[in-house]
């Protein structure tokens, strides 16, 4: 197995959802969720849009698309896990199955270990926030 460091996000999804498949459903569901909220309210997230990344309606595009994906895959998604991954990490849509990943692990009621796994992969920085070590008693 690679490094951490040396996988590539389709590969992350796939580590995660490996040792985590109950929770295929779960990050399907969340993109349902956050994508339908946005669209439904296009006109108000127009107004608010700041992000000099994407466009408003590349992001659109892809939240749209990212719909469509899962209506016509979800079983084969939730059977097949590289399927799962090349499906939500294909291009743009791979920012924003990271971003509900990380939306996932920082709700209340996520399992710590989901939680770790999640920010080891997707949010190093956040990692370090929840893995507590006691530095008198580790050994040599």
């Amino acid at each position: 197995m690679k490094a951490i460091y040396h996988l590539n996000n389709e590969e992350r999804v796939r580590l995660l959802v490996d040792l985590f498949p109950e929770m295929k459903p779960v990050i399907l569901e969340e993109m349902e969720n956050v994508a339908t909220d946005f669209l439904e309210r296009e006109e108000q997230m127009h107004e608010q849009w700041n992000n000099p990344l994407v466009y408003f309606h590349e992001w659109k595009g892809i939240l749209a698309e990212t719909l469509k994906v899962i209506g016509r895959s979800r079983s084969l998604m939730l059977k097949n896990n590289k399927q799962f991954s090349n499906l939500t990490m294909l291009g743009f849509r791979g920012l924003f199955t990271a971003d509900c990943i990380l939306g996932i692990a920082g709700a209340d009621g996520c399992s710590k270990q989901f939680r770790a796994i999640a920010y080891a992969l997707f949010n190093v920085e956040q990692c370090y926030g929840i893995v507590d070590l006691d530095f008198q008693n580790l050994k040599n």
